[in-house]
């Protein structure tokens, strides 16, 4: 099973997208499963550590042309391109290589990024907090307080929805750090 995830970090995005991703990363690979990255290769990134981590990221370019970046609004500012533009970068990176599932978790990136590479996964799945945009996703993960309402407008009927802390992307050690603190309370 080959799984793809594009994120990106940098000094400007912050690391918590990539670190919630390479804990689902690792319970993957635990399981046999593979896995690659699909990372812009912005100013103070962690592509290098994803890498260390046994990955193979896929680096996409920097594009700092003025004009480009004046357009950008928003959430595109921390992608650094046009989402179409990154869709056709990321289709060209994954070209001739099939993908079981794609894993999106990028605020700039919605329904029209992931219709254009969508296409060429078997299930995607978005990781997303903000509930700001639509989506057009096989499944959607969001680790806060579960509220179904939230999603109902922002992805397509088909989406499965998994939603609240059940689902919360923590790496193996906060269960043992609950345990211990469990036996403590039970103890006094």
């Amino acid at each position: 099973m080959r799984v793809v995830i594009r994120t990106d970090s940098s000094s400007l995005i912050g690391f918590g997208h990539v670190t919630r991703c390479l804990t689902l990363a690792d319970a993957l690979s635990s399981l046999g499963v593979t896995i690659e990255f699909v990372a812009r290769a912005h100013h103070g990134n962690l592509n290098k550590h994803i890498e260390s981590r046994g990955y193979k990221v896929h680096s996409l370019p920097v594009i700092t042309e003025f004009d480009l970046q004046t357009s950008l609004k928003g959430y595109e500012k921390w992608l650094g391109v046009k989402q179409e533009v990154d869709a056709e970068e990321t289709v060209k990176t994954l070209a001739g290589e099939g993908v079981d599932l794609l894993i999106i978790d990028h605020y700039a990136l919605d329904q029209t990024w992931e219709k254009i590479v969508g296409s060429n996964a078997v299930y995607t799945l978005v990781i997303d907090d903000i509930a700001n945009r639509y989506h057009k996703c096989n499944y959607l993960l969001d680790q806060n307080y579960e509220n179904k309402n939230r999603y109902l407008k922002w992805v397509n009927k088909e989406c499965t929805l998994l939603l609240g802390p059940s689902f919360a992307l923590l790496r193996p050690e906060y269960a043992l750090y609950r345990k211990k603190s469990r036996k403590k309370i039970i103890s006094i």
